[in-house]
């Protein structure tokens, strides 16, 4: 006597399954959201370096082409005018200082450009 039986069956830990799935989907949500926050920090940073490096070319722009002739010109005329006699040695010294802090402006203008392209290039991962 060959009977046919048929049936469904659902395993005992289904809803377990279930719930762990759920709760997998819902962590890879959260880090694709985490991931776009990170990419847009990125995004905004890499922005805010080009920037900078615009901003530090500019001020170095200034110093390549006429701050160190006006530092060179100012240095020499402090030399002649105190040579000639027509300023006292305090003045000349002065007048030096002042030649000296614009070539020392230009070397802290070429050291910001310098740091704002490497920054730059830290966050597009060029070397």
């Amino acid at each position: 006597n060959t009977r046919f039986q048929a049936g469904l069956t659902l395993p005992i830990w289904f809803w377990q399954y279930s719930a762990r799935i759920k709760s997998a989907r819902s962590t890879m949500e959260q880090a694709e959201q985490e991931a776009q926050v990170v990419t847009m920090q990125l995004q905004r940073e890499a922005l805010s370096a080009q920037a900078d490096v615009e901003a530090a070319w500019s001020g170095l722009a200034y110093f390549t082409t006429q701050g160190l002739a006006d530092a060179d010109a100012l240095a020499d005329a402090a030399r002649r005018f105190f040579e000639q006699g027509r300023t006292d040695y305090v003045n000349y010294l002065r007048t030096l200082n002042d030649a000296y802090q614009l070539r020392l402006d230009h070397l802290d203008a070429l050291r910001r450009y310098d740091q704002a392209v490497i920054e730059l290039n830290y966050l597009n991962g060029t070397p």
